[in-house]
């Protein structure tokens, strides 16, 4: 057994000795893989990522038509309501270039850091640099249709995605009477005098919205030019709308109040462009200008409260008034329908980009 073992051995030896010197001799074809490690590694990137910083410079405002009628037998006063701002945001993006299937990532946010607005809702009017206004975009999108090359060319394609707007400018004026019960108002004893607690309504609007759009990159050089169209088919508005407002209304030996703030739930469309040109300082570096421009219109339903109180009452005409004021509280009409809500925002944008 001993030599038979012995014999295994050294045969295995000699058939790796002689297959390791055939190998020596064998002239491989050029396109053959190479070693196992070397088989998955990539001779280009397959991942391109973007970052960088923005200033957008944006004019842009708000406005309001309400029909002052509902279904719940009262009338109050139509309303046409507008906000114009200048804003100066700050902005940081990121994008993901997957260059294995041309898709790509798009996300960017920004936020107010200077406020200057104005507003009138036909019963108050006035400026303001107090409040906040901020946005978010998200984009899916795919880029497969490309001409010339890396150097001089073009590439064209399309995305979908998600965009959120809030606009929060403070807006005086934006008043209402917080009327539950009697306990609510204050009164001046023997008197016809009396008071109503004031409010202020938070004007607070919310965009979302889907986003479908069309994409394209142009490059000659270290120059670039990028531009976007998107249509937005649906957006969701909601929020408070603090430039609604209304004097008091008297009649028939009460006073009718807006006792709440006004809610508003409705849906709207509109489009948004983008056009940025580039120029590469490095290879990593680039500095780009450009404008952006966002608009939407739509059509919803204002909900608030109205409460009525009756003045104090001398019963027996002697001067002194003897029943305080009072009020049955706060009920809610039927929703108010808004005619016609709208949106606008356009400026202009410098950007910082590093690429890697």
């Amino acid at each position: 057994m001993r030599h038979v073992g012995l014999g295994i051995l050294v045969s295995v030896a000699a058939m790796v000795s002689a297959s390791t010197a055939l190998a020596a001799d064998l002239d491989y074809p050029a396109d053959m893989r190479g070693s196992y490690n070397s088989w998955d590694e990539p001779t280009d990137p397959l991942m391109e990522f973007e970052a960088g910083l923005r200033y957008h410079y944006s004019r842009g405002g708000s406005s309001i038509s309400t029909s002052g009628l509902n279904n719940s037998g009262i009338i109050v006063p139509a309303t046409n309501g507008s906000t114009n701002d200048t804003t100066q945001f700050g902005e940081v993006f990121l994008r993901l270039n997957d260059l294995a299937t041309d898709t790509y990532l798009n996300v960017y946010g920004g936020y107010s850091v200077h406020l200057d607005a104005s507003y009138d809702n036909g019963l108050t009017s006035g400026q303001t640099t107090l409040g906040n206004m901020a946005y978010a975009v998200a984009d899916f999108g795919y880029m497969p249709v490309k001409l010339g090359n890396d150097d001089v060319g073009a590439t064209f394609g399309g995305f979908v995605g998600y965009q959120y707007l809030n606009d929060a400018p403070t807006i005086g004026g934006a008043e209402y009477r917080p009327i539950k019960d009697n306990s609510s108002l204050s009164w001046t004893t023997g008197t016809s005098s009396f008071f109503v607690p004031v409010e202020h309504a938070d004007h607070t609007l919310n965009i979302n919205a889907l986003r479908l759009g069309l994409s394209t990159k142009a490059v000659a050089g270290s120059f670039d030019v990028t531009a976007e169209v998107a249509a937005i088919p649906y957006a969701s508005l909601s929020g408070i709308l603090g430039g609604h407002s209304f004097a008091p209304i008297t009649s028939g030996g009460y006073t009718t109040y807006k006792a709440t703030e006004s809610k508003f739930d409705g849906s709207g469309w509109g489009g948004a462009a983008d056009v940025m040109v580039g120029y590469n300082v490095t290879d990593n570096v680039a500095v780009r200008v450009g404008g952006r421009a966002t608009y939407l219109r739509g059509q919803g339903n204002l909900v608030y409260g109205l409460a009525d109180v009756t003045a104090p009452v001398d019963s027996n005409s002697d001067g002194t008034y003897d029943i305080g004021p009072s009020t049955g509280g706060t009920y809610y009409l039927t929703p108010e329908r808004i005619d016609a809500f709208s949106l606008w925002r356009y400026g202009v944008l410098a950007e910082l980009k590093v690429q890697f």
